[in-house]
């Protein structure tokens, strides 16, 4: 696998006051940040063999690769998901989307030829997306 494009979004919350049936609910937070990372690969491998080395690679001892050969059947139609990490690729039909484009968003370009997921499609073939769970870093409390 290798990396093609990172696309990084930072969002922030302000703690605003809602309503929960009769009575304002105030959150614990005034200020609420956190982080959402999306990486787009390629692999010179057919899809089919790309995955199930990602699973034997996730097999490993003290592997960061959350997808086992255990955990990947729930999911294998469309992709995987397990511990907040989503991992899909261009199915016939169906493939990967263009990631949105937010406001607070940062693109981390690999390549200049990959600097969309199209681009990445027609240079490389398959497109693989792996989406982290999203991660809280600052908050200030009431």
């Amino acid at each position: 696998m290798v990396l093609r494009l990172v696309v990084l979004e930072d969002c922030y919350t302000r703690g605003m006051v809602g309503w929960d049936l009769f009575n304002p609910v105030r959150p614990a937070y005034r200020v609420s940040c956190r982080m959402r990372l999306k990486a787009y690969y390629s692999s010179p491998l057919p899809s089919a063999e790309a995955i199930t080395r990602i699973l034997a690679a996730g097999e490993h001892a003290l592997s960061g690769i959350p997808f086992t050969h255990d955990n990947a059947h729930e999911d294998r139609g469309g992709g995987m998901t397990h511990a907040g990490h989503t991992l899909t690729w261009d199915q016939p039909g169906s493939q990967v989307p263009e990631p949105e484009p937010p406001a607070n968003a940062y693109r981390f370009v690999c390549e200049p030829s990959a600097a969309s997921v199209g681009g990445i499609r027609r240079r490389h073939g398959t497109v693989f997306a792996l989406t982290l769970p999203p991660a809280g870093y600052y908050q200030i409390p009431r």
